[in-house]
């Protein structure tokens, strides 16, 4: 499974839309990276890959997460600033 998609999690995430396109996404053979800077982006992060667990567990799977830093650079109106944020890995086993 070389194939990944990356997904931005804000701090307002819904966290069953997000739990949901996690595994639909794995579940075709998908990995998925998820991407949240902040601490309540994280919070949601890892709330919706604990609901995505739960739905691989019910049937017959189970979700690896390798989790990591990142930096990510943001466009402000006359300069880029860096922010570090945590990068969540995911793949169905």
């Amino acid at each position: 499974m070389d194939e990944a998609i990356t997904m931005k999690v804000r701090s307002n995430t819904a966290v069953p839309s997000l739990a949901s396109a996690i595994f639909r996404h794995l579940k075709v053979g998908t990995n998925v990276e998820l991407i949240a800077i902040g601490a309540g982006a994280t919070n949601q992060a890892a709330k919706g890959i604990a609901r995505a667990s739960s739905f691989a567990g019910a049937e017959g799977y189970s979700i690896a997460t390798k989790v990591g830093f990142t930096s990510v650079d943001i466009e402000l109106e006359d300069d880029i600033i860096t922010k570090t944020g945590l990068r969540f890995r995911l793949e169905l086993s």
